[in-house]
C-alpha cells in the first residue's frame, strides 16, 4: 500500500502497538501511517507522532474532505509522479483515480474531493452531456440536499483552477457541461 490509515481503537489490539509492528517490518516500515481517533488529547498525539513513520494524526471528527487532504499532501510529498494504472487523460488534463490527482499542463491542481470527483466523471464519459442533476448524483449520491445552482459553482471553481484550460469545460446551454477540445474553440 502507498499509505497506511490506522485506527488506534481496534477490538483486540492497541493501534499503537500494530503501528511499533509495522515500523518493526522491512516490508511496511517505510509506508506511511495516519492515525485516525476519536482521541484529541495532546498525551495520545505527542505519543502517536513519535513514531518515525507516523506522518499525521486525524481526529474522527475530522471531516471527510479534511482527511482525503492530508492524506493526498502526504502521498504527493512522497511522489512527484501520476500513478499509470487507471490514469485518465483529455488534452492536457491527466487525473489519478487512485492517487486522487490531478494535473493540467503538467501542473498539480488542488481539488477538493468534489472537484475531483466532478472532473473524473466528465473524463470517463466525455461525449456525455451531464445534467446538473447527474452530477450531484455522480459526486454524492442520489439524495443529497443540494440545490442544482450548486453545481454552477463547483465548475467556476474548477474552471479558475484550470486557468488557461477553463475552456475544456463546455456549459452546454439547458443541459449541462461537457468536455470540449480546447482546438474547437479557435472560431
Amino acid at each position: 500500500p502507498d499509505i497506511i490509515l490506522l485506527d488506534l481503537h481496534l477490538p483486540d489490539i492497541d493501534g499503537f502497538k500494530v503501528c511499533e509492528a509495522l515500523a518493526g517490518n522491512d516490508a511496511t516500515k517505510e509506508i506511511p501511517v495516519v492515525y485516525l481517533t476519536c482521541r484529541e488529547d495532546e498525551e495520545a498525539i505527542i505519543t502517536g507522532l513519535s513514531n518515525r513513520n507516523v506522518y499525521d494524526f486525524v481526529p474522527k471528527s475530522a471531516g471527510v474532505n479534511i482527511l482525503i487532504a492530508r492524506l493526498r499532501s502526504i502521498l504527493l510529498r512522497r511522489s512527484g509522479q501520476p500513478s499509470s494504472a487507471g490514469a485518465l487523460q483529455f488534452e492536457q488534463l491527466s487525473l489519478d483515480p487512485v492517487a486522487f490527482r490531478a494535473w493540467y499542463q503538467g501542473e498539480e491542481l488542488l481539488l477538493t474531493l468534489s472537484e475531483f470527483r466532478f472532473l473524473e466523471r466528465l473524463l470517463e464519459q466525455r461525449e456525455r452531456v451531464f445534467s446538473r442533476r447527474d452530477i450531484i448524483s455522480a459526486i454524492h449520491g442520489d439524495d443529497y440536499p443540494v440545490t442544482e445552482r450548486s453545481v454552477d459553482t463547483l465548475v467556476k471553481c474548477v474552471r479558475r483552477k484550470l486557468g488557461s484550460g477553463a475552456e475544456l469545460i463546455e456549459t452546454v446551454r439547458g443541459a449541462g457541461y461537457r468536455l470540449r477540445p480546447l482546438q474547437s474553440h479557435s472560431n
